[in-house]
């Protein structure tokens, strides 16, 4: 089970070198499961799934990004979506990772940045390698399926505009 847990917000904070974080609104979700569960991996990842899913039916949006560490991770995120909405009337995934020809990085990326559904919702799901290059303008939501690798990865995406982020 999954617990929200508002952290608090920042007036500012600052890390090494020069990112900066300003106003910014956050909530971490605590995926840790169960205190006897036993800790592997795959209930890791269930914890999260779980979490991902109870933040999309509570904060439905038109755009929502979701960061992971892994393609491997970014795949399975992606099969998520698609099982819980198998045409793709509701949720529309999108997928942008370097395993994907450039093609169609382009293409998702397109479809991400230029429409405004009102149908339906759109989620691209990225590495967190990702979040130098992508424009954020007109996303509601980032998620943190994983915390980054690199700990600058991490100060680089809040020091983008004030989204809401969920930290799972």
């Amino acid at each position: 089970m999954s617990h929200s847990r508002p952290l608090k917000e920042a007036e500012e904070a600052v890390a090494s070198g020069r990112h900066r974080l300003s106003k910014f609104s956050a909530v971490l979700v605590d995926c840790s499961g169960d205190d006897n569960a036993e800790k592997t991996p795959e209930t890791a990842f269930q914890n999260k799934k779980v979490a991902l899913l109870q933040i999309i039916e509570e904060n439905l949006v038109a755009k929502t990004i979701i960061f992971c560490n892994k393609i491997e991770t970014c795949r399975k995120v992606e099969n998520i979506f698609k099982r819980l909405d198998r045409n793709e009337r509701q949720l529309h995934v999108l997928p942008f990772y370097a395993a994907l020809a450039q093609g169609t990085r382009l293409t998702n990326m397109e479809e991400f940045t230029s429409s405004h559904p009102e149908d339906h919702s759109l989620f691209l799901v990225c590495t967190d390698r990702a979040s130098c290059g992508i424009d954020s303008s007109g996303v509601d939501h980032v998620v943190l399926f994983d915390f980054p690798c690199d700990p600058s990865e991490y100060v680089r995406l809040f020091s983008r505009n004030p989204f809401v982020f969920f930290m799972v």
